[in-house]
Order: structure tokens, then sequence, then C-alpha cells
């Protein structure tokens, strides 16, 4: 591999893991930024996965070391999400290189609009989080874990979507912003372990991309976790959204140019 090709993963690796740790997504960056370098769907699916399995602990310990988890949240999302993750990786492993660009292309480019408006107060639907007992209410429950499957098939299936899914609407049922993502990052690399688990079977990983991913990765995400110290979310979520959008409108006119 060209090292040209190896710094833009590395620099991929630590964009994804910076703003990993600061809002909680990773995959909507990694895997249309790795695309866009030329990597087969497959194998950025593949990698954005493992990245997930190897540095949201380290984001998520960080939040955790903050007090930006919510406990009783953890199992129900892991889960769910490895249900979901499991069934997604087995879809996509299936599908053709053009189709799956076009599916990244769009669920990027929906990912990025959530992230912009996740934090409207206006559209919280906030309920009692918990019983008498001081245990998650069954309606709270129930929706955490539908979210879960369904931000745990869309990440298994894309190598993205956890967090761009999960998040808001664990904020619209009244998880607060920093928990949601604290919460988000320490799940996801069990759920993104049930997705990566697959694609191994079938070849989709490659040393020569993971490598500087990671390394990328480990050097930004503690960093982005303590940006969030010193940020106010909203402005930088619109960022951020704007960023992801364009990535996947990128992808999208690559497909035709």
């Amino acid at each position: 591999m060209a090292i040209e090709m190896t710094i833009g993963i590395l620099l991929v690796g630590m964009i994804g893991g910076y703003l990993g740790g600061l809002v909680g997504i990773i995959g909507a960056t990694i895997v249309p930024g790795l695309i866009l370098l030329g990597v087969d769907p497959v194998t950025a699916i593949s990698s954005s996965l493992l990245l997930h399995v190897l540095i949201s602990p380290i984001g998520g310990l960080s939040h955790y070391k903050l007090g930006h988890v919510h406990r009783k949240i953890v199992v129900p999302l892991i889960l769910g999400g490895g249900l979901g993750a499991f069934f997604g990786a087995n879809i996509s492993s299936r599908l053709p290189g053009p189709e799956l660009k076009i599916i990244i292309g769009v669920i990027t480019i929906a990912a990025g609009l959530l992230s912009i408006t996740r934090y409207s107060r206006k559209n919280s639907i906030k309920s009692k989080l918990t019983n008498a007992n001081g245990d998650l209410s069954k309606s709270v429950l129930v929706s955490i874990v539908s979210i879960a499957v369904i931000a745990g098939l869309t990440s298994g299936a894309l190598g993205l979507g956890w967090g761009a899914l999960a998040i808001p609407v664990l904020m619209l049922i009244g998880i607060s912003p920093h928990d949601a993502v604290g919460s988000s990052l320490l799940t996801r690399a069990f759920v993104a372990l049930v997705g990566v688990s697959t694609f191994y079977l079938v070849g989709g990983l490659r040393a020569e991309v993971i490598l500087p991913l990671l390394v990328g990765g480990i050097i930004a995400i503690p960093l982005g976790a303590l940006t969030t110290k010193r940020l106010q979310p909203k402005t930088m979520k619109k960022i951020v959204g704007m960023v992801i959008i364009l990535l996947g409108i990128s992808i999208l006119v690559k497909l035709v140019i």
C-alpha cells in the first residue's frame, strides 16, 4: 500500500476517533472516509467495526470517569444491539459493492441530519426513566432495547449508525446528552464485536487498513472525550453533521462520475 494511502487512513482514524470521543459518532466518518480513499465497502465496514471494538472502550471509560454513563441502560443496549448487529452483518456481507456504496451514502447523509437536529429541545419527549423500585420502567426498557436492535442492525450491516441512531433516541426518552454519548461508547464495542466476527469469517479484514486506522483512533478518542468538558455541544454537533452529510454526498457523487 502506498504511503499516501496509509497517511490518509491514519487521518481518517484520527478524525473518527476524535469525533467518537466528542459526540459518540465514529462509523459515520470512518466508513465514508475509507470508501472515498478507495477502500472497498466490505473492508471499510469491517474495519470500522473492528475499530469500534478496539477504541470505543477507551472513549467509554473516559466518559465513565467523568460520570457520563447511565449504568441502568448498558445491559439493554448490549443485548438489543448485539442481536441487531448479528443480522445486519449477515445481510451486508452478501450485498454487491455498488449497492452497498449507495446505501452507505444515503445512511451517512441521514446520520448527519440526525446529528444536526438531535439537540433540539422542542423534540424532547422525556418520560420517567425509573419506577418506584429504582429500575427502568417497562416502557423505557422496551424503547431502549428496540432502538438498540435497529441501531445494531444498521451498525452491523454498514459499520455506522450506532451512535447516530441510538444517541438521539436515548436523549428523547430522558437520558442526558453526556450520558447518552458515554453509554453509547461504552456499549458499542460489544455490539461491534458481533458484527466484526461475521466479517472476519468472510475475509473482510485487512491489516494494512486496520493498523493505521487503529493508531489514529487511539491517539484521538481520549482528546475528543476531554473536549466535551470545554465545548457547548449544540454548535459542534451542527458542524459535525454538515461534515458527515458532505461525506455521504461525496460517496454518491463519486458513483456517477
